[in-house]
């Protein structure tokens, strides 16, 4: 019976990396999610890219577009056990879902890849009798996204596990829903309340 050949490095590279592509497509979408968000917020297009791509880093901008959503959104109100506007609780939702994503990126974007192979015990006779020992031949490669040797001194940084394929496929469908969420909220939320807020102005302007 005939072993079929191991899986060279490359062939299973070219999937891995394709899929990490994708991850860094895909957060790039996001970006620009987020931006129509602030931009819809603050109004002048040209300002609005200034001061959004002049802010440094996805968390930040995140926290900056936070912060002037949160400003244009219905208040609570201040009393005793009034709850927040259904658009407030939509956003904080899905400002938690885009925090929760943010410490992967992070990882994709920082965290050395590298190759490794599992290798398989077989039984052979030796001058003691019958015992298993390693084989020299190594199985499939396995690519990961691991942390590297000197954050490792870190007591924190070294419990994370390697991020495998299967983690980089979640990580892209989940990346793909919040995209999609972003564009949802700007859609079918932001926007109609600040439809609305101009027109109350206009009725209301003398």
């Amino acid at each position: 019976m005939t072993q079929d050949a191991p899986i060279s490095p490359h062939d299973a590279g070219h999937e891995f990396f394709e899929t990490l592509g994708r991850c860094i497509s895909a957060w790039a979408n996001v970006d620009d999610e987020l931006f129509r968000i602030f931009r819809d917020c603050i109004g002048p297009y040209e300002q609005s890219a200034i001061i959004f791509y002049r802010t440094p880093g996805l968390d930040v901008r995140l926290a900056l577009t936070e912060e002037i959503v949160l400003s244009v959104l219905p208040k609570t109100e201040k009393r005793s056990g009034a709850h927040p506007h259904v658009s407030v609780k939509a956003w904080n939702k899905l400002a938690a879902h885009f925090r929760e994503l943010l410490s992967t990126r992070r990882r994709l974007a920082h965290h050395p890849v590298s190759v490794r192979y599992d290798r398989y015990f077989q039984f052979g006779v030796t001058p003691f009798g019958t015992a298993p020992f390693y084989s020299g031949q190594q199985l499939d490669p396995h690519i990961e996204i691991h942390v590297g040797d000197h954050e490792r001194l870190r007591d924190k940084a070294a419990e994370l596990p390697a991020l495998t394929i299967a983690d980089l496929s979640s990580h892209l469908s989940s990346v793909r829903q919040l995209a999609n969420g972003l564009n949802n909220f700007s859609r079918d939320v932001l926007f109609p309340l600040l439809e609305e807020s101009l027109r109350t102005k206009h009725e209301q302007s003398p």
